[in-house]
């Protein structure tokens, strides 16, 4: 019992570290990218570090908004649908019992036993509608917290995006890059194998590949830069 106890506290915790983790790997490779790209046009350290905090700043509110609208919705989609099974329930339950009969049915249930079951679990309302949302709408609990989960994406995605950028509150443009390159690697490298707790895979495996996806954005958008013939703008 105390494994699974355990167990399900863990998959309880996961869900909201998961958030975590995966806002900060995002804040990480996006900002490290637009930095990159800043630096490469070669700009002072002040103006990288001006465009990376306006990327930070958007980036948060736009994964915090998001968050807050898309759990919001599947929260108020899952009360109207549990509000028209209460209805149901109440104005026509032998349809609403037949149907349950039916799963369970089709579950392999008949007889006696199948009669009790369907009794016992239409004799109270809210559990008879927790089982219509589950079972025939395919639409289990909804514990989102909208506001509570923006700010942990938000959060998460600015202690991510700010990694990149804070070689240059003391280094120029081109020292600089380099060390948020660096930083930024072993960040990412950290993130990757936090994920790995979820996916189930070698730490090093999904850090490397972390590294290798990041530094390849970031060295794509450097390039594109270079190759634009935007570089030394000295701006």
């Amino acid at each position: 019992m105390t494994g699974i106890r355990g167990e399900e506290r863990h998959q309880a915790g996961g869900s909201w570290l998961r958030e975590v983790v995966f806002g900060i790997n995002d804040g990480l490779v996006s900002n490290l990218t637009l930095v990159a790209g800043v630096a490469g046009a070669g700009p002072r350290s002040s103006l990288v570090l001006l465009a990376g905090l306006s990327g930070l700043v958007a980036g948060a509110a736009s994964m915090g908004i998001g968050a807050y609208v898309s759990e919001k919705s599947q929260l108020e989609f899952y009360r109207s649908e549990e509000r028209r099974e209460m209805d149901e329930t109440a104005s026509h339950p032998e349809l609403e019992r037949e149907e349950v009969r039916q799963i369970y049915l089709a579950k392999g249930l008949s007889g006696e036993l199948l009669d009790r079951v369907v009794h016992a679990l239409t004799v109270e309302r809210e559990r008879w509608v927790r089982l219509m949302m589950e079972e025939e709408l395919g639409l289990p609990k909804v514990t989102t917290r909208p506001a509570v989960d923006a700010l942990v994406m938000g959060a998460a995605f600015a202690a991510g995006a700010v990694v990149p950028i804070l070689p240059f509150l003391v280094l120029a443009a081109g020292p600089g890059l380099k060390a948020s390159v660096g930083l930024s690697i072993l960040a990412l490298f950290a993130v990757g194998a936090g994920r790995s707790r979820f996916t189930r895979r070698n730490p090093f495996w999904a850090g490397g590949e972390m590294v290798l996806a990041g530094g390849a954005a970031a060295f794509i958008a450097w390039s594109l830069v270079r190759l634009l013939g935007l570089g030394n703008l000295g701006v």
